[in-house]
């Protein structure tokens, strides 16, 4: 199914019984969690048809353009999905397959040649990361008898030790996952030979190269640079790499910053911004995206060419500056006239990436609307915004001793004061030459909400059989552990409203003159 790819089951009441996003951050809680399909998604007027399909035990398909939130919800995709559903036998559940148009076709590696299979396998071994950059393997069942870690270097040692003493078509191991790994080991490293070891990434002010595959190979050159990787090895769960895959042109990453970061000493610490895409093929016609490719750019570097690539001098105007104010007419410079012009990168999150101001330099990270919060409010009041409402009714919330609680729900704890959360907003920029086009989505400040009223339920065994699935299957629900009933409760149940925004428009521009707020 690839990285965007699922399947989900719903009851006749249209609760979920099997979905990526049900993740229950309260485990050990008496009550089996309900959450309904269209709260377990972005909801729209397909999938309330969808889902009344669903419970009416129908079967069918349809092909959506709809919208999804980032792994790491701090970003707003518009994405294309085919819903396939049918019921399923003797039950009163249905089961449904979401797959993005790039997942209908997977490459299927053939490695029956075993000396091939030893040349590739030999770039997984860590003395060969000084030369061909350093590999992090996905934590995934390869067999049987491997043991699996959090730790990646562990996993890797494991793994290793157990090919040493079995082959890929070993009948314990998934030959399938194997082949695809080690091949794609042997394509990354002649990335490295062909490409990348021909390239000086000071020249282009580049901490690091790398390169996320579907077989679950994340290659990162040179190998000092994995000092400072902190994405997950499992591309599948790394949002830039889920991303990258539902997006054209380029995805910018800059570190996440919470409204209580203070910067850091540029001198002594060095900053990365990844920057990502895809890589698409088309094999008889048929199209996939087996791998994201990319680059980690350092930040302190590429803040001094952003000041020259964001301006538009020309010729004439390069022998002298001329101080830019609203009523002139002169061209943008945005490293002479830095004092009087403030240029920046936003991107489709509506997060800082690059400025030419060197106290932004600290906030890059940070949702814009903490930096400027007067010309992020111009930019939503101006349409370059759309905005999503939704609910995550499995969040947590710090516990406070409310004086009446007669009327909130058994077992849930209704909050009514804001809280700290991650942001997320859009903005249009210009072509930034080096790397591609940029562009924006949305800031989601969390609320402790109410739910909304629960439609009316029929009866069956749909919330008992899913309180026992979600006893024997526990990997589903382990996400933070928080203490339930009989123990002294650090953390409760509450409703968490986000309102997300996301561009509406890549060919919009802006031009007026707003109130700056607290300037001079």
């Amino acid at each position: 199914m690839g990285a965007n790819g699922y399947v989900f089951a719903i009851d006749l009441n249209g609760y979920v019984l099997l979905h990526p996003n049900l993740q229950p951050q309260i485990i050990n809680f008496r009550e089996p969690v309900t959450l309904d399909f269209l709260d377990a998604e972005l909801e729209d007027e397909n999938k309330e048809e969808i889902r009344r399909s669903m419970i009416d035990g129908n079967d069918g398909q349809r092909f959506i353009k709809t919208l999804i939130k980032s792994l790491d919800e701090q970003y707003i995709d518009e994405v294309f999905r085919t819903y396939t559903w049918a019921p399923i036998k003797s039950t009163n559940y249905s089961l449904g397959l979401v797959l993005p148009p790039y997942s209908t076709y997977y490459i299927q590696a053939n490695l029956s040649d075993q000396i091939l299979q030893v040349k590739y396998f030999e770039f997984l071994l860590p003395n060969s990361f000084e030369s061909e950059g350093h590999v992090f393997i996905a934590p995934r069942e390869y067999c049987k008898d491997l043991d699996l870690s959090d730790n990646n270097t562990e996993f890797l040692e494991n793994f290793i030790a157990l090919m040493e003493k079995v082959t890929p078509d070993s009948k314990q191991c998934d030959n399938f996952l194997l082949h695809n790994l080690i091949l794609d080991t042997g394509i990354t490293q002649q990335l490295v030979e062909q490409v990348w070891k021909d390239q000086d990434l000071n020249t282009y002010s580049l901490l690091a190269v790398f390169a996320a595959t579907d077989g679950g190979i994340t290659r990162v050159f040179p190998n000092k640079a994995a000092d400072d990787w902190e994405e997950e090895p499992e591309p599948f769960n790394a949002s830039f790499y889920r991303r990258s895959l539902d997006n054209k042109g380029y995805i910018f990453k800059p570190p996440y910053r919470d409204a209580g970061y203070r910067g850091l000493d540029l001198e002594n610490n060095t900053i990365g911004i990844l920057v990502s895409t895809a890589v698409e093929l088309s094999i008889e016609g048929k199209s996939l995206k087996p791998a994201v490719v990319g680059v980690k750019l350092d930040l302190e570097a590429w803040a001094e060419k952003f000041k020259v690539l964001a301006s538009n001098r020309t010729d004439r105007d390069q022998l002298g500056t001329r101080r830019c104010d609203p009523s002139s007419s002169c061209e943008m410079d945005c490293e002479a006239n830095n004092k009087d012009l403030i240029c920046v990168l936003i991107d489709d999150g509506g997060f800082l990436v690059l400025s030419n101001q060197e106290d932004h330099w600290y906030q890059v990270g940070k949702f814009f609307s903490e930096v400027d919060a007067n010309l992020m409010s111009a930019l939503y009041n101006n349409s370059f915004y759309a905005r999503k409402e939704s609910y995550d009714f499995q969040s947590v919330c710090a516990p406070e001793a409310p004086s009446n609680t007669g009327a909130a729900p058994r077992g849930v704890f209704v909050v009514s004061t804001l809280r700290d959360g991650a942001f997320q907003g859009p903005l249009s920029v210009s072509p930034v030459p080096f790397m591609g086009t940029c562009w924006l989505t949305s800031p989601s400040l969390p609320i402790a909400h109410c739910g909304r009223s629960p439609e009316p339920c029929l009866v069956d065994l749909g919330r008992s059989l899913q309180f026992l699935y979600s006893l024997t299957y526990s990997s589903w629900f382990q996400t933070e552990e928080v203490v339930g009933d009989g123990m002294e409760a650090r953390e409760t149940s509450c409703i968490m409203k986000q309102t997300q925004y996301y561009f509406s428009t890549v060919n919009a521009t802006y031009n007026a003159i707003i109130d700056c707020g607290n300037c001079s």
